[in-house]
């Protein structure tokens, strides 16, 4: 898979990037300055985290072509995921669970150039009880095992289905969409979260600080309207990435008509990734 980036997005990021930058340096100090545990050590703590988040985005292009053509070994939505013997279509209490987004890490660690991991992460879906299940399978066993026959049968009712209008229904089908390219989006920012974030710290004073941070918010615009995104900030609805305290992987949109929904991740030192999903209706 391509990253296409156009060089009016390469400097925005780099500007970004350094601006970002700055200001980590400058809040961390203001958080260490106040008192440990003291509510304003806990309101300059919770801008750094904000600051800390933020991070360029991608768009997916995406192909569409029949399910029996599909490398089941690539990136897409919904279509007939790699399954071996280990790793079987997962079933829950009405049957097989839906397919919703399969993503190769090592892509997706090559756009946020960080160690995300480089196995074959799956989001599957329990439609009655919109239960979910991630699983990452490691590379080497997607290219050591058998794959075994993609053993899906539709189970339950689409009424309570979540994904957007228009997403597709059938894995098996002749419309499965796989990612062919990302295009960068440019480095985002959530303003409204951060612009709070700040006031809260700085009791309501403007200064030095906030004209460097309405410099990096006016360059870092959140685009809003994208069904799906990959890395990046997202729109909070119930809850923001630093509430959860974990970076964005990827973002779906009208998730439930008009909510949304997250795989997060977690990178430390020495052990594996720590992938979570979270979603809102309204």
């Amino acid at each position: 898979m391509t990253i296409q980036k156009a060089r009016k997005i390469r400097e925005q990021v780099e500007l970004a990037k350094g601006l970002k930058a700055e200001l980590i340096r400058l809040v961390r100090r203001k958080w260490r300055s106040e008192s440990p545990g003291s509510e304003m050590a806990l309101h300059w703590h919770e801008l750094l985290r904000e600051l800390e988040l933020t991070a360029e985005s991608f768009d997916l292009a995406l192909k569409y072509c029949a399910a029996k053509d599909v490398d089941r070994r690539t990136s897409m939505l919904t279509g007939p995921f790699f399954t071996s013997e280990e790793f079987p279509v997962p079933s829950a209490a009405t049957g097989p669970m839906f397919p919703v987004v399969q993503i190769r890490l090592q892509e997706a660690a090559a756009a946020a150039q960080e160690k995300i991991g480089d196995g074959l992460l799956q989001l599957w879906l329990d439609l009655g009880t919109q239960k979910e299940l991630i699983r990452v399978i490691p590379l080497t066993k997607v290219y050591r095992q058998p794959m075994t026959e993609f053993q899906w049968r539709q189970s339950g009712s689409d009424d309570s289905f979540p994904l957007p209008s228009g997403w597709n229904l059938d894995p098996v089908g002749d419309q499965v969409a796989v990612i062919s390219r990302l295009k960068s989006a440019g480095f985002q920012s959530h303003t409204a979260s951060i612009e709070a974030c700040y006031w809260q710290a700085a009791g309501g004073e403007p200064s030095w600080l906030w004209t460097l941070l309405k410099l990096f918010l006016q360059n870092t615009p959140y685009k809003s309207g994208r069904k799906f995104s990959l890395l990046g900030v997202f729109y909070p609805i119930q809850y923001s990435a630093a509430e959860v305290d974990r970076k964005c992987l990827i973002n779906i949109a009208d998730w439930g008509a008009s909510g949304n929904a997250q795989i997060f991740y977690k990178t430390s030192n020495g052990q594996p990734t720590q992938f979570s999903f979270w979603s809102c209706l309204r």
